[in-house]
C-alpha cells in the first residue's frame, strides 16, 4: 500500500511539473532577434546548446521559465551580442563551425590563464595568421563595447591548441 501511494504522489507531482511547464513553450517563440526565422524547435535545440557550452541553465539570462521573452537581466542582452559575435567570427571565417564552446569550454567565464596560453600550430601560412590577427582585433572591438573589460588574445579561445573544438 505504501509503495503504491509513493508511486501516486510521484505521478501527481510530475503531471504538476507538466502541465506548469506547457505554457513555456507554448505558440511561436517571441522577441528573437539573434535568432529571427528560427522555429520553436531550432531555438529549444539551440539555447540547450548553449547552456551545455557555457555550463548555464535557462534561468541565467532568463527571468523566468514563463516569461521568457523579457529582457530583465543584463546576460539576456549579453547572450544576443555573442550570437552577433560568434555570426561574425563565422562570417570571417567562411565557415559555420564557430560556436559558444569554442571559446567557453563549458564554463560562462573564461580563465583568465587560458588567454596567456602560446597557441600551438602547425600551420605555416601567413595570410592565416594574418587573418586571425584581424580576426582577434575585431573580436576585441565588438566586446568592448559588449561585454566591458574583457579582451581576448590568441589563447583565450585555443587554449594553447591549434585548432579551436567546436562541441564538447
Amino acid at each position: 500500500m505504501r509503495g503504491r501511494m509513493k508511486s501516486v504522489v510521484l505521478m501527481s507531482a510530475f503531471l504538476v511539473l507538466c502541465v506548469s511547464l506547457s505554457g513555456v513553450y507554448a505558440g511561436d517563440p517571441v522577441n528573437l532577434q539573434a535568432l529571427k526565422g528560427m522555429d520553436k524547435k531550432a531555438v529549444m535545440k539551440e539555447m540547450a546548446a548553449w547552456n551545455k557550452a557555457l555550463g548555464v541553465k535557462c534561468l541565467e539570462c532568463h527571468v523566468s521559465m514563463k516569461e521568457l521573452d523579457k529582457e530583465d537581466k543584463p546576460a539576456y542582452g549579453i547572450a544576443r551580442k555573442m550570437v552577433a559575435l560568434t555570426k561574425t567570427i563565422n562570417e570571417a571565417l567562411g565557415s559555420n563551425g564557430m560556436t559558444c564552446y569554442g571559446c567557453h569550454r563549458g564554463s560562462l567565464k573564461m580563465p583568465a590563464s587560458a588567454a596567456n596560453n602560446a597557441v600551438k600550430s602547425d600551420n605555416t601560412d601567413p595570410g592565416n595568421t594574418k587573418t586571425m590577427g584581424k580576426l582577434t582585433m575585431s573580436t576585441n572591438k565588438f566586446l568592448k563595447g559588449a561585454v566591458p573589460g574583457v579582451k581576448v588574445k590568441c589563447g583565450t579561445c585555443h587554449h594553447g591548441e591549434g585548432k579551436v573544438p567546436m562541441a564538447p
